[in-house]
């Protein structure tokens, strides 16, 4: 192996021969590195996504019969191995809280789920599809690209569309969800909840990556 040293002149090289600002080289690196470090990571978001869509009465807690309702709406109950009864089993042998519990706890629950149905680690991938059903009214997602795109055009004296380019921090073309809520809330100051903005990101975010195209996005907000 190389130590800190031999690896920082390796990167101050690497941005050397592509032209490129140290430090858009170095977050490159770290977005990266993230991806091949954890394969789970989009498996996890989406299914916070999820579970976040269905914490109605506490916006941080799941409680039994919105576990519930998940559980159908994924089309996971199947006779013989898991139903309805099954899920507020699981439940209130997990829950510590009267509210419900907490995203943790949920993804314990999701594992019990997995064993319950045979299909083990798979479960989590099964939770995670759940975002393409998750319903954004299209008048909001109008409304969005909207706002988005007058408050983006008022942002940038060069217009909404380099905007956007602008917002990409290390020059990959791509953005992933922390630039886009920062993009969102911080930069834009959208009052959109934000897990209206997820489940617009991740149903634009079709390979999976984690990230979107800048030209991608630029294309969704011109429809």
């Amino acid at each position: 192996g190389i130590g800190w040293e031999e690896f920082e002149s390796l990167i101050k090289w690497c941005s050397d021969m592509k032209g490129m600002d140290i430090t858009r080289c170095s977050a490159r690196v770290i977005r990266l590195s993230r991806k091949l470090c954890d394969g789970k990571s989009s498996v996890r978001r989406r299914v916070k996504t999820v579970f976040d869509a269905f914490c109605k009465q506490d916006p941080d807690r799941l409680n039994a019969y919105e576990f519930s309702n998940l559980c159908e709406s994924i089309r996971c109950f199947k006779r013989g191995q898991f139903a309805t009864g099954d899920t507020y089993s699981i439940f209130y042998r997990t829950s510590q809280h009267e509210k419900g519990v907490t995203f943790e706890e949920f993804w314990e629950m999701v594992g019990e789920v997995g064993k319950r149905l045979k299909i083990g680690e798979k479960v989590y991938d099964l939770f995670a599809s759940g975002v393409s059903r998750l319903d954004v009214d299209e008048a909001d997602i109008r409304r969005v690209k909207l706002r988005i795109k007058h408050a983006a055009s008022s942002a940038s004296t060069e217009g909404w569309r380099q905007f956007f380019h602008s917002c990409d921090s290390d020059g990959s073309g791509r953005m992933d969800w922390d630039e886009f809520y920062d993009m969102c809330h911080t930069r834009l100051k959208l009052p959109e909840r934000e897990n209206h903005l997820k489940i617009m990101f991740e149903k634009l975010d079709d390979d999976d990556s984690g990230e979107l195209s800048i030209d991608e996005l630029i294309a969704f907000i011109e429809k």
